[in-house]
C-alpha cells in the first residue's frame, strides 16, 4: 500500500487482511430463506466483512497509522491518521 500525503511518500507491505462475518447480512439473509445463517455463512463471500491497520512509513522515519474496512466485492475505505492526530480520510478504487 502506497499513499502519498503534504510531499511524503508512506508505503507498508505485508500486513495482515482480517476477513469476518457481516452479521448483519447473515441475519438479513435468514429472513429471507428457509437456510440457517450457518448453512450459507461460508458458501457466500457477500457475508463478508475485511478490515486491515497497516502501518505506513515514510524513509525519514514518519509514521501514518490506518484504519480500513470493505464490504466484500468493494473497494477499501477508512482513514490514515498521523502522529500529531491528523485525520485523512483514504478510499481505494
Amino acid at each position: 500500500m502506497v499513499l502519498e500525503f503534504k510531499g511524503q511518500r508512506f508505503a507498508a507491505q505485508g500486513f495482515a487482511i482480517r476477513r469476518d462475518a457481516n452479521i448483519a447480512a447473515l441475519q438479513q439473509h435468514d429472513r429471507r430463506s428457509m437456510r440457517p445463517s450457518w448453512v450459507s455463512a461460508g458458501s457466500n463471500p457477500e457475508h463478508y466483512e475485511y478490515s486491515a491497520t497497516p502501518e505506513l512509513r515514510a524513509t525519514d522515519g514518519a509514521v501514518l497509522r490506518c484504519t480500513l474496512t470493505w464490504p466484500a466485492r468493494q473497494a477499501p475505505a477508512g482513514y490514515c491518521e498521523t502522529r500529531e492526530g491528523t485525520r485523512i480520510a483514504v478510499r481505494f478504487d
